[in-house]
């Protein structure tokens, strides 16, 4: 795909997205329901706060992956939380994308599509040594052992832990700040 359809692509889903954010401002304008309007801003500028940070980091690849993924069809909804400053090495990029591109993967194929599926990724960039990854994933899964499996798999520099119950799993990983 050549550059100037992939930017067209790019501006077409941004301003998708905006729309309906307005189109869920002007509803609740419609309805004379200002308190919500005001926290809708609210989450907005929470979001694009968010957003900036992600694209901060010094991983290209991961926080494409991030930003774009309400543009595909995902048996799942994903939000993400970054805690702290500062930017990931720079060679994590490639490895990091390709493995949450797996977990995106694993996910939609693993949890039942007839209930609500949630994912929420937290980066903390807190701690100087280590940069942590926490998942926390609800819904109703129809396939444990395929996600179990990917969360079991070795990934280069990423330790996982995880623990499960019938209807979450969170794990972790960590990646050194001097890879």
């Amino acid at each position: 795909m050549n550059d100037e359809r992939q930017l067209i692509d790019v501006l077409q889903n941004t301003r998708h997205d905006w729309l309906n954010k307005l189109q869920l401002i002007k509803g609740n304008l419609a309805l004379e329901r200002p308190e919500r309007v005001k926290e809708i801003i609210d989450e907005i500028v929470i979001e694009a706060r968010q957003e900036t940070q992600l694209s901060n980091l010094g991983v290209p690849k991961f926080a494409a992956k991030l930003l774009t993924f309400s543009w595909s069809q995902h048996a799942f909804t994903i939000e993400y939380d970054i805690m702290g400053a500062g930017i990931l090495p720079e060679q994590v990029d490639g490895a990091l994308s390709a493995w949450f591109a797996k977990l995106f993967e694993t996910i939609d194929e693993t949890v039942d599509k007839s209930v609500e599926n949630h994912l929420s990724v937290t980066i903390d960039l807190t701690d100087e040594e280590q940069i942590q990854f926490l998942f926390d994933l609800r819904g109703k899964f129809a396939d444990d052992a395929t996600f179990e499996k990917l969360v079991h798999t070795d990934c280069s520099a990423f330790t996982k832990v995880q623990h499960e119950t019938q209807e979450e799993w969170t794990f972790s990983f960590s990646i050194s700040r001097t890879i």
